[in-house]
């Protein structure tokens, strides 16, 4: 049982990965028209961006491990109301 959860959280977040990659793609265009910039240009921002969230889910991760989930939640929903 235990396998199958674990296989089911990573399917799902390989699907919201690609899903979150191509919505992105769609989005390419018109950021180029809004920005007057070029469509090879405005790949940059994929770029940034998929390394932005690389790098804040391995921060997230080592954060999870070593401290509680309930604190980190509470602590970013206290940086969002705050902002």
């Amino acid at each position: 049982m235990k396998n199958k959860i674990i296989l089911f959280c990573l399917l799902s977040t390989v699907l919201l990965g690609v899903m979150n990659s191509f919505f992105f793609n769609l989005a390419l265009v018109p950021i180029a028209k809004d920005l007057n910039i070029s469509i090879s240009f405005s790949s940059w921002f994929i770029l940034g961006y998929s390394i932005m969230v690389t790098v804040g889910s391995i921060v997230y991760s080592k954060l999870a491990e070593s401290i509680q989930l309930k604190k980190l939640y509470l602590f970013g929903l206290k940086t969002i109301i705050s902002a």
